[in-house]
């Protein structure tokens, strides 16, 4: 099509630089493949539309996406964890509901696609010398081993439900699922809403701690939780959302 019929057919003006840069951008595999497949204009039954009379802009972006979409790597670890097909986008969703900081919502999602960095990871790229963790200083820290199969990371979430049970008045076992991929029984509760938000703070403590400190301390981390619900305490007066806020944490004002 030239661009003299370009803008004849779509009733629009542009410069012809622009138009050739469109064309030129379109693949060549798009440009063999559409010649392959194109229907002589004599082949057609009379009156009969075109194939690309059909092509709208929603057909093309869902034929992109179907190319283009792959499931991600790390999927079949969350099925194996007791998720189905059907409720594996509550994973994904999660921190996108529940916290406001970009920085904690990229955490939590490194952690479902298992590629926040740990010592194991950062020694298979040769970015340092030992795999060891540095809160035990015995074994190699995968992902699983850094928040929960250390002992002091097994000691710090012994804590929290011992501290969560005190304060809201609520039994939790934390496993490996609970941890990793948050708790998801329940999730309109009250209680549900501040227990993620808890144990994402918590997880990123303990990734914190690891690379800083060396070791963790659970009256720490209630400390920055609490700066954390300052922050969101400011958020929801300016949003007049107080009372929201208020009802979800009132166990810690």
């Amino acid at each position: 099509m030239s661009l003299t019929e370009f803008e004849e057919k779509y009733r629009v003006k542009c410069p012809f630089t622009v138009y050739y840069d469109l064309i030129n951008a379109i693949p060549k595999t798009w440009k063999s493949s559409l010649r392959n497949t194109a229907v002589p204009a004599n082949s057609l039954a009379p009156g009969a539309a075109t194939p690309t009379q059909h092509f709208s802009t929603n057909l093309v972006y869902s034929k992109l996406l179907e190319k283009r979409y792959l499931t991600p790597t790390a999927e079949p670890k969350i099925l194996n964890h007791g998720f189905t097909n059907e409720s594996i986008h509550n994973v994904y969703l999660l921190p996108f509901r529940i916290l406001k900081e970009a920085k904690l919502i990229m955490f939590q999602l490194k952690i479902i696609h298992g590629i926040l960095p740990t010592q194991s990871s950062l020694f298979r790229a040769g970015l340092t010398d030992l795999d060891k963790c540095p809160l035990c200083n015995l074994e190699s820290q995968s992902l699983p081993h850094l928040l929960i199969a250390s002992c002091e990371s097994m000691t710090f979430w012994d804590f929290f439900t011992h501290w969560w049970q005190i304060t809201f008045n609520q039994h939790i076992v934390l496993s490996e699922k609970v941890i990793l991929y948050s708790w998801h029984h329940n999730r309109s509760s009250i209680n549900s809403i501040a227990l993620n938000y808890s144990l994402i703070i918590a997880k990123y403590y303990i990734f914190a701690s690891s690379i800083r400190v060396g070791s963790l301390d659970f009256d720490s981390f209630l400390l920055r939780l609490k700066d954390k619900l300052c922050v969101l305490r400011t958020l929801a007066v300016k949003n007049k959302e107080l009372d929201r806020f208020t009802e979800t944490w009132a166990a810690l004002l």
